[in-house]
């Protein structure tokens, strides 16, 4: 091997160590993965890292040690000008997908279409934007409006989708509207 292959191999011991360690931290447990969380924070508490959501962690640190090994592959075979033809071919395609984005004259009616439906939403629902809750919508908001992952992820009702609250008041509205 010549001097120069050794020095991208020693360079890359870096990346293989990082690898190595975040691999080691998507198996362990998640008592001992609290800890070591707990343990980098400067008040010894890392709020974010609960029981319910140590998987979503253990996948982050899993994917981040795939990663890091990447990048010791590429530093260790000295392959970065391939990384670099990648980045240059990527924004290549992506000036000419978004210059095909342009409407072309024939679409012209439906957009103005599509933007006239959406004006006259957002006029009625500014109309009732200062409405009061009822029951179920109030309920829902405390039990699922804590924070988006909660309302996207916690399904143990039947009502409550990320969508709900706003179907609920335009609900209230219809059927109050038709007996009135």
């Amino acid at each position: 091997m010549s001097h120069r292959k050794w020095i991208s191999w020693l360079v890359a011991v870096l990346p293989i160590a990082l690898g190595i360690i975040w691999i080691v931290l998507a198996l362990l447990p998640y008592g001992t993965l609290r800890t070591f969380t707990d343990s980098l924070m400067p008040d010894h508490n890392f709020n974010s890292l609960k029981s319910w959501n140590a998987g979503v962690f253990k996948a982050l640190f899993g994917v981040g040690g795939l990663v890091f090994f990447g990048l010791a592959a590429i530093t260790g075979f000295r392959c970065w000008n391939l990384i670099g033809d990648f980045f240059k071919r990527l924004w290549v395609d992506a000036r000419r997908f978004f210059t095909s984005l342009r409407p072309q004259k024939s679409e012209y009616g439906f957009l103005g279409a599509v933007l006239v439906i959406m004006l006259l939403a957002v006029i009625y629902r500014l109309e009732h934007l200062y409405s009061s809750l009822h029951h179920d919508e109030a309920y829902t908001y405390v039990a699922f409006g804590r924070s988006l992952f909660a309302a996207v992820t916690d399904y143990h009702l039947p009502n409550n989708h990320v969508f709900t609250l706003y179907w609920f008041i335009s609900r209230q509205k219809i059927s109050a509207s038709s007996l009135g």
